[in-house]
């Protein structure tokens, strides 16, 4: 097994290993760790031989998931660009861009009533999954479902993992909650194009949700690994009162057949004034 480095930026070609898992749910093995696997510089390539089968033995259960991972500055880090709160029917939402991503297994979110995060609490039940590795703009969308206490501010916090095990974290940035019932925080900047959605992974259903700061068409279709278009979700004129509010899409995991479609990794793709921007999205069985 040939693993290609032409196009990737690496600091330290040396602490570059391989990982691999058998699904989305089991953990990630280090191709080094295993015995008889036998690594090789060739140019510019790494080279494992020797890779075993997974335990069961049967060829079919030896379709696998293989990522790069670093050691100490392997890779450029996550990058960053945007992360902001805001209160949506009395939610908070977060949401965040990153510019790039190498390795990135996921995100945690920690929340914190002081700017301290030592004392936060990590909010997510699960780790969002994250774009692993990517020179492309990524937008990701979290709504904190714990209690929130009127005229009291939250910190909140991104830790970025990798896949081999290494964190990063992010922040804070501060939610200021509004007292009486009017239910949304001022003056809080926008995010906007496409948002991400949630849950990711998820099962059997997403919520997809973007937002525009000015009218006109949009379109936003599902595509498969292939490239194939799978469901059309959206494709109308957004109005003048819709212009920075977050519209909210429901994929139900159906193409545009009405069939349930398999597990694996799915792309929103949204068209929108000239631009287009997708969304990484994994659907579990």
């Amino acid at each position: 097994m040939e693993f290609d480095l032409t196009g990737m930026t690496i600091y330290n070609m040396f602490g570059l290993t391989i990982l691999r898992r058998n699904n989305y749910t089991s953990e990630w093995e280090d191709l080094e760790d295993i015995a008889g696997v036998v690594k090789n510089y060739e140019g510019n390539s790494i080279v494992f031989s020797n890779i075993p089968y997974f335990s069961s033995g049967s060829r079919d259960e030896a379709i696998s998931e293989y990522v790069p991972a670093g050691g100490e500055d392997a890779l450029l880090p996550v990058t960053l660009s945007s992360f902001t709160a805001t209160l949506q029917e009395k939610i908070p939402v977060l949401l965040w861009t990153t510019m790039s991503e190498n390795g990135n297994s996921g995100w945690n979110i920690y929340r914190n009533t002081e700017e301290d995060i030592n004392s936060s609490q990590k909010i997510n039940a699960e780790i969002i999954s994250g774009a692993g590795s990517s020179s492309n703009a990524t937008n990701y969308r979290f709504e904190d479902q714990y209690e929130v206490v009127g005229e009291q501010k939250y910190y909140y916090w991104l830790e970025s993992v990798s896949y081999s095990g290494d964190t990063d974290k992010f922040g804070p940035i501060a939610l200021q909650i509004p007292g009486g019932d009017d239910g949304q925080s001022p003056d809080v900047p926008l995010t906007y194009g496409l948002l991400g959605n949630y849950p990711n992974p998820f099962n059997p259903q997403t919520t997809i949700s973007f937002c525009l700061e000015s009218p006109g068409q949009v379109k936003v279709d599902i595509f498969n690994l292939k490239g194939q278009k799978v469901r059309e979700l959206c494709n109308r004129e957004i109005s003048d009162s819709e212009v920075d509010q977050v519209i909210n899409l429901v994929w139900d995991g159906n193409d545009s057949q009405g069939r349930l479609v398999s597990s694996g990794i799915y792309f929103a793709v949204m068209n929108y004034a000239n631009t287009v921007e997708t969304g990484k999205m994994i659907l579990l069985k």
